[in-house]
């Protein structure tokens, strides 16, 4: 079966590779908000503040792209049982992230709130790649 929106199954690998670290340094970062690199101390010109630091916005999107490389790259063995437990996994992440979208609403208010939402950004794809992983090498 040929699947078309799929990486090829060796960037795997390279995507738990970034996955891991950038984790550990975003929950440092969300814990401590005082802790930046110097190196990423850069000059904006559009800003109105002319000097930021991306350390969060680099942690982000490190892991956004390794955990979307994570998720859809093909495993070795790519066949129909797996794309049924990859699109499953799928539904049910979907699923998943709007109920704790559902409760955030609900249940969170201002700042608070705001913290919900960037939690809610990444939700999908590790409840994704958590129940796709337990599937795959459970059956």
């Amino acid at each position: 079966m040929k699947t078309v929106f799929l990486f090829p199954s060796s960037f795997k690998i390279m995507g738990w590779v970034f996955l891991i670290p950038s984790i550990v340094v975003g929950i440092i970062v969300l814990i401590n908000p005082d802790f930046e690199w110097a190196a990423l101390n850069w000059s904006v010109p559009w800003l109105t503040k002319k000097q930021d630091n991306f350390t969060n916005e680099l942690m982000m999107l490190l892991v956004l792209m390794s955990a979307i490389i994570v998720a859809f790259s093909k495993t070795k063995e790519e066949d129909e049982y797996v794309q049924k437990i990859r699109l499953e996994s799928l539904v049910w992440s979907i699923y998943l992230n709007y109920a704790v979208l559902f409760i955030g609403i609900i249940g969170f208010y201002d700042f608070n709130f705001f913290h919900v939402l960037i939690f809610n950004m990444y939700t999908p794809l590790f409840l994704f790649i958590g129940r796709f992983h337990y599937y795959f090498h459970n059956r």
